[in-house]
């Protein structure tokens, strides 16, 4: 299969697998490829602003996350909030992310475990276990605590970065 080199699109969900993967690098080449093919296209934005978080540049990633809402006002779907909520969890603005995550329609389990963090950081501990016990009720058999840790563990570049995470995962009760 051979990438478009022009297509934009392509070049940001690129990005993104990259992400996934814990390939920073190629992650960070094909978003920024992407916005500079197309700096209206919405899923370009999405992509750049969480790629940006997951290498430590959080508060940049938010500002291509808030451009990207300006573009497209409705562009408020789930899987565009879960970046955002992240991505207001890595700048660690707690706060903001529960606010975010209350504003989703359908949360993943996923995003249960992130709102457990934040609370936690917030030092909302009995609201941080109620989240965690909703993520415990809806997670697929697959997404063990230590999945979920090994896969955000991945996508961030810096060890700053996970131990953020672990943090509030540890202060919340999701690992020991």
């Amino acid at each position: 299969m051979v990438l478009d080199e022009r297509d934009a699109y392509v070049h940001a969900l690129v990005g993104w697998f990259y992400l996934f993967r814990g390939d920073h690098d190629a992650a960070m080449r094909h978003t920024e490829r992407a916005v500079t093919l197309n700096a209206n296209d919405v899923t370009s934005m999405w992509c750049r602003g969480g790629t940006l978080a997951y290498v430590g540049r959080a508060g940049e990633g938010l500002g291509w996350l808030e451009k990207a809402l300006r573009v497209d006002p409705f562009g408020w779907s789930e899987r565009w909030s879960e970046i955002f909520v992240e991505s207001l969890y890595m700048a660690k603005a707690y706060e903001p992310c529960v606010t975010a995550f209350l504003r989703m329609q359908s949360p993943t389990s996923y995003e249960f475990a992130t709102l457990a963090a934040s609370y936690a950081q917030l030092g909302r501990l009995e609201e941080a276990r109620s989240a965690l016990k909703e993520f415990e009720r809806r997670r697929p058999p697959y997404l063990t605590a230590d999945a979920l840790t090994r896969s955000i563990s991945k996508m961030c570049r810096y060890p700053e970065d996970r131990n953020h995470w672990l943090d509030g995962f540890r202060k919340a009760g999701l690992i020991a």
